[in-house]
């Protein structure tokens, strides 16, 4: 039996992919590359010693693409990493919820009722929060991922009550900050659009990007206050997570996935400087956010429940994105001739399409 990874050759998916064939796991992979890439596969093969892996280039709005992935393997649980790639807020939102939704039909189809959902931290809490602390109003909240993700929890929830005497397995996993790489190096966040300190730093390091930090915020240090959590960590709550679920049976559960430990900006640059011996400079900027200044993790739940706690810490995340960026170049010239081959292999994929409708 098969765990399937939707998304499984982004950033998150990619290394728990990683994490759970080192365990010995079948693991397959359902990708539509829009938020990611081909070559991604190859790294993770690397990753794993040369373990061989199965990846399907199938879109979730297609909800053929993902009867064919269930014919062909007999799969007991989902690990849910995917998101839509669209620009416009009301069509990402519809979008995100349609592949969610042809999802849940084809597993309820095909018998197959274990799901790990990815969420995010979707609070507008100061401090500490738990998952009972659930104030986010989508109406007044400007991060449209909060408020999809919120939407999709909502779905799952009605989704689960409508089959609550179906025997169905369902985690939901609220992902805080996620940062840092795999042990190899080679398996970190190749999106180098995001805005938080992590990125910046590995912009700067891979294109001599200046740096620049919100410092109008109401902290001691006036910089943005983060709970953060290395990659590494965070693959191993979902490790509990697929443990949890396939123990269980009608169970729906969310788990907030954060270190607990809040972090500035300022902290971050001032410890990058310190393990890299380097003197990066940055400018304060003033600029106003409708993201909360602090808020991090209550570990209460995940310690109890998943038996999970996390063990590496900000300079751990440090140290692994300074190595992926030393990776960066060779990853671009593997991410190139990885597409050409995909290229290769789409044109011999057509052709016998089309000479297999000629015949008919």
């Amino acid at each position: 039996m098969s765990v399937l990874i939707v998304g499984g050759l982004g950033y998150i998916g990619s290394n728990v992919a990683k994490s759970l064939i080192l365990k010995n796991e079948d693991v397959i992979i359902m990708d539509n590359l829009n938020n990611s890439h081909i070559g991604k596969a190859k790294l993770i093969k690397e990753a794993t010693n040369g373990k061989t892996i199965k990846v399907y280039s199938k879109d979730l709005l297609k909800e053929k693409d993902i009867i064919q992935v269930f014919k062909e393997n007999q799969i007991e649980s989902v690990i849910y990493t995917a998101k839509a790639n669209v620009k416009d807020k009301s069509k990402y939102i519809m979008e995100n919820l349609e592949m969610l939704s042809n999802l849940l039909e084809v597993m309820k189809t095909f018998s197959c009722k274990r799901l790990i959902f990815t969420s995010s931290d979707i609070y507008e809490n100061f401090g500490q929060v738990s998952e009972t602390d659930f104030t986010l109003n989508p109406i007044k909240i400007q991060d449209i991922e909060a408020v999809t993700n919120l939407m999709l929890e909502v779905y799952l929830n009605k989704f689960y009550t409508e089959n609550q005497n179906d025997n169905w397995s369902i985690c939901i996993l609220r992902l805080f900050d996620i940062s840092g790489t795999d042990s190899s190096g080679l398996l970190g966040d190749y999106n180098l659009q995001k805005n938080d300190i992590f990125t910046k730093i590995m912009r700067n390091i891979i294109k001599n990007e200046p740096i620049t930090i919100e410092s109008n915020y109401p902290t001691y240090t006036k910089t943005v206050i983060k709970d953060y959590t290395h990659v590494r960590d965070c693959v191993v709550a979902y490790q509990r997570a697929l443990d949890l679920i396939r123990k269980s049976t009608n169970y729906l559960d969310i788990f907030n996935i954060g270190s607990g430990k809040p972090t500035t900006d300022l902290q971050v640059m001032n410890m990058y400087n310190a393990i890299s011996g380097t003197k990066t400079s940055f400018t304060g900027i003033k600029k106003s956010s409708e993201r909360i200044a602090e808020r991090t993790n209550n570990k209460t739940k995940i310690i109890n429940i998943l038996k999970y706690e996390d063990t590496l810490g900000i300079d751990s995340i440090i140290r692994s994105n300074i190595e992926f960026c030393s990776n960066y170049g060779q990853i671009e010239k593997d991410y190139k001739e990885s597409e050409k081959l995909l290229q290769k292999q789409n044109n011999k994929e057509k052709k016998e399409e089309v000479e297999e409708n000629n015949e008919e």
